[in-house]
């Protein structure tokens, strides 16, 4: 295995562990903020290399790393009438080695590598092999314990949200960019965020991986973290792809042009999702006369400039491949298809479904939408 015989030399230097094993999982580097936290929980974690960011914080810096099943307790009194070194010997951990990918496009991915040892050889070779309890290795504790539920607190970190890389629009400077940033949901969906995230998924799919969907309902009914989730759904549903998420595009924003910016690089591996809140806003814009609005001669781009290149961003977004764009409102599509100015916006073939959020966090009305 090439990636494992990689990590094998760069831990076979002078004065390293010999591991014996030849079998490694590589961790997604979504979950690179979660397994940083149970590195340095002190009563499971033993960090090697660490960095400081902060007063009395630090992270895992690249390099290896242990995770122990059992707690610090558990370990002293297992060991307390015991020489130091079985204590040493003892192999009942899950190996972490964090990689740092200088030479990923963009530069700088990281993510962990996990193994599970056999045995450990000092000089001389003591082999102690291990047990736990009904057979579940370390590395499969490791993982359970990484995808639990439950709220995590540690020494350092305080972990009690699920990490998901975001990606924001900066208008700051004269060329447009993309930034990324990690917001944190709780680790366990709504019953409604699961079930949206579903329907989505399942008409994405029947509509050859495409797709425009409002969630509607008041303020508060968790809309737009519902659609930050659907990167994590994505990715769990298809195995092996890295969905890219857009949070905060603005289709009146001066000089923003969605296409170039993002359009471009989707592929069947880095899918899009982009959400645009307050559609209903962007409409009455687009819908307006320039005129009434001071616009009129403006040759400054923008989305919204006219009705056509609303309607024209709309078509493409319907007709993308790997792209799924969320629309959020307060307003349902009933109430804009009621509205003469709105109808062109949510006619069939550019909107494929609506989602309405209730008070209640086990349910939401699905509807997969048409309207000629």
């Amino acid at each position: 295995m090439l990636f494992g015989q990689e990590v094998s030399r760069r831990m076979s230097r002078p004065g390293a562990l010999n591991i014996f094993n030849k079998s490694y999982t590589e961790f997604h580097e979504n979950l690179t903020t979660l397994i940083d936290a149970m590195i340095m929980d002190p009563d499971h974690g033993k960090p090697g290399p660490v960095i400081i960011i902060g007063v009395n914080k630090k992270i895992p810096a690249e390099g290896h790393h242990m995770w122990y099943p059992r707690t610090r307790a558990q370990r002293d009194e297992e060991y307390k009438d015991s020489p130091k070194w079985l204590e040493w010997c003892d192999d009942r951990y899950t190996g972490l080695y964090k990689i740092v990918d200088r030479f990923s496009h963009p530069p700088g991915r990281t993510y962990y590598v996990g193994w599970e040892p056999k045995f450990i050889c000092f000089y001389p070779a003591i082999p102690l092999p291990w047990t736990m309890g009904e057979g579940i290795g370390p590395l499969e504790q490791f993982r359970r314990a990484l995808f639990s539920d439950t709220e995590k607190t540690t020494g350092n970190l305080e972990v009690k949200t699920y990490p998901i890389r975001t990606h924001r629009i900066d208008t700051t400077k004269f060329e447009p960019s993309l930034y990324s940033l990690i917001v944190r949901v709780h680790p366990k969906p709504l019953p409604k965020q699961f079930a949206t995230n579903s329907f989505i998924l399942d008409e994405y799919t029947r509509n050859d991986e495409t797709g425009t969907f409002l969630i509607s309902g008041k303020r508060g009914m968790a809309k737009t973290s519902t659609a930050i989730r659907l990167k994590k759904a994505v990715e769990q549903r298809y195995p092996g792809v890295s969905a890219t998420l857009v949070t905060n595009f603005n289709p009146g924003q001066t000089g923003v042009d969605i296409f170039k910016l993002c359009l471009a690089n989707i592929n069947s591996t880095t899918p899009h999702i982009i959400i645009i809140n307050d559609v209903d806003v962007h409409m009455e814009v687009a819908a307006s006369d320039p005129v009434l609005k001071g616009r009129a001669g403006d040759r400054r781009f923008t989305h919204t400039c006219d009705r056509a290149t609303f309607q024209d961003m709309l078509d493409i977004f319907a007709s993308t491949k790997y792209l799924i764009v969320i629309l959020t409102s307060e307003k349902s599509l009933e109430w804009m298809w009621s509205k003469q100015e709105y109808k062109s916006f949510v006619r069939t073939g550019r909107i494929h479904g609506e989602i309405q959020m209730t008070e209640s966090d086990a349910s939401c009305m699905l509807n997969r939408y048409s309207h000629d």
